[in-house]
């Protein structure tokens, strides 16, 4: 699997789960969640009073956009000149944020947010469309056929993750 990972426990997905998410607040966010025993593939964790909802992609924020644009913290410092800053928002626009809804269709996976009258949208895409390819192989980043976006993006009490490939 591409980036998919598997848990020493079964985690839940956010999928069939929204309801305990929807109508609250973001109340931080990382993009350094995770750990495998040697370091960390980092997922990108939005935290809420309750819980955190987690990507669990290698690097998850190089697979999303924010309303359509790059995530900066996704970006290595020599990277961010290539990318014209007007496609460029942080994940740290989400802190504050109400999560309103989310829509799962075949081919992305989006969270809704409200933060001061503006509406922003967490996208992830399974053709990789709208993000940089893989920098070292400079494959893009697709879901194989089999994999479901549904299964990347998890639900858990705490941010403390680890992890089996």
């Amino acid at each position: 699997m591409i980036g998919i990972w598997g848990f020493t426990r079964a985690p839940r997905t956010l999928t069939g789960n929204e309801a305990c998410f929807v109508g609250r607040r973001v109340v931080t966010n990382s993009v350094s969640l995770g750990s495998y025993g040697m370091g960390g593939p980092g997922f990108l964790g939005l935290r809420f009073d309750q819980g955190w909802i987690v990507y669990s992609l290698w690097a998850a924020a190089g697979w999303l956009t924010l309303n359509k644009k790059l995530i900066e913290e996704s970006l290595f410092p020599s990277e961010r000149p290539q990318h014209d800053p007007l496609h460029i928002a942080s994940i740290n626009t989400l802190n504050g944020a109400v999560l309103e809804s989310v829509d799962c269709e075949p081919d992305s996976y989006n969270l809704i947010f409200r933060n001061d009258n503006h509406e922003l949208r967490l996208s992830l895409r399974r053709d990789g469309r709208n993000v940089p390819v893989w920098q070292g192989t400079g494959h893009p980043k697709v879901f194989a056929e089999h994999e479901r976006l549904e299964n990347a993006i998890l639900i858990s009490r705490v941010g403390r993750l680890w992890m089996w490939e």
